[in-house]
């Protein structure tokens, strides 16, 4: 047996990069008896751009975490996050009031509330559709319907508590200087076969790899499994080998036809199934013949060219199933854009 079987499977590096993990760093709140001296600025200073600004920050980043299609320490970001968001609603239990003023830090500790609920919502309702590989577009399509609610309870949860600020800004005539702004991160926006999802192209591509690396490990498993049997050719462990690789195959074969068309199209799952049932003939049929003739260690002069043709067979077979799951594999990764994508992702982290 030579070495065509050998096939080497090239892993997709998505460098994700640190999580946010949701944290603010706290300085220092100014003792009571200060604010008494404070004018209407200082308070907006330490209030409203320090502590609620500081945590609004924080939320930002681990909203865009999902938004770029990054998932790796999803749960553990939003976790984070609501202990941030305890920490600072206690910070302003005590925060005492400036000439009666107490409406900023209550629609400030509403907000917090609010932000909260929503990141639990997170974890329960969207972290496992988040990060688990989808089978197919329908898949995909119940994460989005779940995606829509939740962006939607971000986008207005922090409506009341700006209206308030705004007001307080207004009622105090607060003149700020106009900062300069700053170009907003590129989208990642490619042509996509996604027509009428709203969901995020990055998102889709980040949902495609999770696809094609579900589908990648599947392959190498099936690989690894027939490998190891046709190590044993030639040897009387062949036979016990054959039975032990027709069972432990089943695993990764019976994953892989669970997936169905991501995008309208299901090409590279076909491939990879296709070889997998082409593995299964070659353990019941020809490698059972091989091990037969060889069970008992003693090989027949007119049997090497049947057991020659078997191998030259299993290697030809081989390669060429090992050929068009690996073209199906880059025409995937080529149709979502996925060696852009991660161009983008590393741009994004050099911001």
């Amino acid at each position: 047996m030579n070495a065509a079987l050998a096939v080497l499977w090239l892993h997709l590096a998505v460098a994700w990069g640190a999580p946010s993990h949701g944290r603010v760093t706290w300085t220092k709140l100014p003792p009571p008896e200060r604010y008494a001296d404070m004018n209407a600025m200082d308070y907006y200073d330490v209030l409203i751009a320090g502590e609620y600004g500081k945590v609004e920050k924080v939320v930002r980043r681990v909203r865009v975490q999902v938004t770029s299609g990054d998932v790796e320490d999803m749960d553990e970001s939003y976790a984070a996050l609501q202990e941030t968001l305890t920490t600072a609603k206690s910070r302003l239990e005590d925060f005492p009031p400036w000439k009666d003023e107490t409406t900023v830090a209550e629609a400030i500790v509403a907000a917090y509330d609010t932000w909260h609920d929503i990141a639990q919502k997170e974890r329960d309702d969207a972290f496992e559709l988040t990060v688990q590989a989808p089978l197919s577009d329908k898949d995909v399509k119940k994460f989005e319907g779940v995606r829509k609610k939740l962006d939607a309870d971000w986008a207005k949860s922090n409506e009341a508590v700006r209206k308030v600020i705004d007001g307080y800004a207004a009622d105090e005539r607060l003149v700020f200087k106009e900062k300069t702004p700053t170009d907003p991160p590129e989208p990642f926006a490619p042509e996509l076969p996604t027509s009428g999802s709203q969901l995020a192209p990055a998102v889709w591509v980040a949902k495609a790899i999770a696809y094609h690396n579900a589908l990648h490990s599947d392959t190498e498993k099936l690989v690894a499994t027939l490998n190891g049997a046709a190590a044993k050719m030639n040897s009387p462990e062949l036979q016990a080998a054959r039975k032990e690789a027709l069972e432990a195959i089943a695993e990764p074969l019976t994953d892989a036809k669970q997936f169905g068309s991501l995008g309208g199209e299901q090409t590279y799952r076909d491939a990879v199934v296709a070889y997998g049932e082409w593995m299964v003939g070659q353990l019941e049929g020809p490698l059972k013949e091989h091990a037969d003739l060889t069970e008992d260690g003693a090989i027949e002069e007119e049997e090497v060219e049947t057991l020659n043709t078997i191998s030259d067979a299993l290697n030809a077979g081989a390669v060429e199933h090992a050929e068009a799951v690996d073209t199906a594999r880059q025409d995937f990764l080529k149709r979502w854009h996925v060696e852009d994508y991660l161009k983008w992702r590393k741009a994004q982290k050099k911001r």
